[in-house]
């Protein structure tokens, strides 16, 4: 699938964009500005990708690898090869984009706000605030990463400025 922005034929001046499946997007510049692929990048497999992610449970190697994909496609967008030697941080700066993950705990906290708001007797509040049955026990092992775990080191993180 092949998008044209600009109206006519495209000429020099205007900005294609060639999009694989849902994700990846790859951008030939021809001197427009850089705001228009961003702004599709943004708005499109951005929206896609963290589609239901207030609902993650977030280990730190999904992080690290949620945050390499996003570092990619905004290097792709750029137009940033390995050997060019830019850091992350200079090419999140150029864009003005924080991490996803930053991003991601936003939403993980803005959903915990909805639920704390809610009602005693919503169904989802009660879930939230429920305690295991009273013969449970827990199997041997690491216990796991719960999402009100993954909420408390959102706060924790500080990430309430998104």
């Amino acid at each position: 699938m092949v998008i044209f922005i600009g109206e006519g034929h495209v000429s020099g001046d205007q900005t294609r964009l060639h999009l694989k499946g849902a994700g990846a997007l790859r951008p030939h510049m021809f001197g427009t500005p850089l705001l228009t692929p961003i702004w599709f990048y943004l708005e499109r497999p951005n929206s896609i990708f963290l589609y239901g992610s207030e609902c993650w449970v977030i280990t730190k190697e999904d992080a690290r690898r949620i945050n390499a994909l996003h570092q990619w496609c905004l290097r792709m967008l750029l137009g940033i090869k390995w050997y060019h030697f830019i850091s992350n941080d200079e090419v999140r700066r150029q864009t003005n984009q924080p991490l996803l993950t930053e991003i991601i705990q936003a939403r993980h906290l803005t959903l915990f706000g909805h639920i704390a708001r809610m009602d005693d007797n919503v169904d989802a509040k009660q879930i939230l605030t429920s305690s295991p049955f009273v013969n449970w026990k827990r199997p041997p092992g690491r216990p796991r990463m719960t999402w009100l775990k993954t909420v408390q080191n959102d706060l924790d993180s500080g990430v309430a400025r998104l």
